[in-house]
């Protein structure tokens, strides 16, 4: 029981007293003084370096000289100023031809009706590097030399543009590309038409609501994306009629017939996976004369303008604009009268006992 107490008393007695054994926090040295004037006097004529630098002034560097790499082309030292500009008028049945030198990246640059949403295709990829620039600019690239290859760009109109290209190097005596412009007329899209509506007055067709191309380039063209001709004729909505007269058979008739004073379209709508279509004729001085034609969707194109005949069979249609006057009228050959006969006699087959 003693111990017991004396234990106690002493563990209270240390408790007591820990305060005076607690850590006292170390505090913070001074900074050191800055140094003085004589101290900065005595570094800098120690080190004679050190007032040179402040003032930029830096020790030479000891080095090799660089040699010139000898890559100058002379063919570009008399070369006139348009040299390695050139403008290219743009066929689908011909290929491009480009001259690309390594380090003198060549620009394509399309029409500006064209934009390009597909990357190219080009044949040696090792060689050559083809990068989009723009919605309508190409750079080509050649990394090697000596060697050619294709590329292949197809347009968000659905042209197809062709290309051939050479890798030459500095010691080539030919000028290279170095900007290339294509100039083409724009291919003729679809043209997106009004329902098949009549106006209140006299019953005609009525206007379209709306024409837009169908190529999403803002140009107001319609027709083929790749047309079978060279130079396509540029489409003026303006010039659009829709005042056209039909008679005759309503099965191989068309549901609406408009022109642009260049090409007729005959509009069929949904007859046209029923009906046969019927031969376009147009009509040349009162004589019906083929044309040529081509389909367009549920359409007929007619690569003509004026008065037509539709014939299928023994069916026939005649489609006149409303203020078509024709050009001339077909006159058969006259046949001789009765008085011209009786005067010449009896015919040699009368006189020979035939019927």
């Amino acid at each position: 029981m003693m111990v017991a107490r004396l234990g106690g008393a002493l563990c209270a007695a240390l408790l007591m007293s820990s305060a005076a054994f607690a850590q006292i926090p170390a505090k913070k040295p001074p900074p050191p003084p800055p140094p003085s004037a004589r101290d900065v006097i005595d570094s800098v004529s120690a080190s004679p370096d050190v007032e040179d630098e402040a003032k930029g002034k830096y020790p030479p560097l000891q080095r090799e000289e660089s040699l010139p790499l000898g890559q100058i082309q002379r063919a570009w030292d008399k070369a006139p100023a348009s040299e390695g500009i050139y403008h290219l008028e743009f066929s689908p049945d011909r290929i491009a031809k480009i001259r690309v030198r390594q380090f003198m990246p060549v620009t394509i640059v399309f029409p500006e009706w064209e934009t390009l949403s597909s990357d190219p295709e080009a044949g040696d990829s090792f060689v050559f590097s083809v990068q989009r620039a723009g919605t309508n600019k190409l750079v080509v690239r050649a990394k090697f030399v000596g060697a050619d290859a294709t590329i292949t760009v197809i347009g968000d109109s659905g042209t197809v543009y062709p290309f051939y290209v050479r890798a030459e190097g500095a010691n080539s005596v030919n000028v290279p590309d170095v900007v290339v412009y294509l100039h083409a007329a724009p291919p003729l899209a679809g043209v997106v038409m009004a329902s098949n509506t009549r106006d209140a007055k006299d019953g005609k067709p009525a206007a379209p609501a709306s024409l837009k191309p169908a190529v999403g380039n803002g140009r107001e063209v319609t027709g083929e994306k790749a047309p079978d001709f060279v130079k396509p004729i540029a489409f003026n909505p303006d010039k659009l009629s829709f005042d056209f007269n039909m008679a005759g058979d309503r099965s191989i008739a068309p549901q609406r017939v408009f022109s642009d004073g260049v090409f007729t379209w005959f509009d069929y709508g949904v007859k046209w996976d029923r009906d046969d279509l019927p031969a376009v004729y147009r009509v040349v001085d009162g004589v019906d004369t083929p044309v040529n034609t081509r389909i367009k969707g549920t359409m007929l194109v007619a690569e003509a303008a004026g008065a037509f005949t539709l014939r299928n069979g023994q069916r026939v249609v005649c489609v006149r604009p409303a203020d078509w006057e024709p050009e001339g009228k077909y006159a058969p050959p006259a046949k001789a009268s009765a008085a011209a006969t009786s005067a010449t006699g009896p015919s040699r087959r009368s006189e020979a006992g035939g019927i």
